[in-house]
């Protein structure tokens, strides 16, 4: 196994983890995130299954996001996108969202500075 961000943990440890969409009353699709050392050795691939399509390495944010999108496109509606401090870590994820003119909650790591919209960065002359 390869350590993976666990949530329910708060940190990396050995596990397995999937990205997952679910809205009350309708289907749950499962995608099973596969790292990077394993969509390196094709014949692994070939050998436990994955579909072609499925086989290339995506991270998790890339993921969730090709999913939103394919929600959106199918006109399913939605108020908010959540998400745990795995995704919440991803600044290209939540500008992403943020883009898709998405509202969004997500988790964020006791480490992670926040600051208020109006900050701005100043670089020294």
């Amino acid at each position: 196994m390869v350590p993976q961000y666990a949530s329910t943990l708060g940190k990396k440890a050995n596990c397995q983890t999937l990205v997952s969409m679910s809205q009350a009353l309708r289907e749950v699709p499962l995608m099973l995130f596969l790292p990077d050392i394993w969509t390196a050795d094709t014949a692994c691939l070939k050998r436990t299954g994955v579909p072609l399509e499925h086989q290339g390495f995506r991270t998790k944010s890339e993921m969730a996001i090709e999913e939103i999108d394919r929600l959106c496109a199918a006109v399913v509606r939605f108020g908010c996108v959540l998400a745990d401090a795995g995704y919440g870590l991803s600044a290209p994820f939540r500008q992403t969202l943020s883009a898709r003119n998405l509202r969004w909650a997500v988790g964020i790591p006791r480490h992670q500075k926040v600051c208020s919209d109006n900050v701005k960065l100043v670089f020294p002359a």
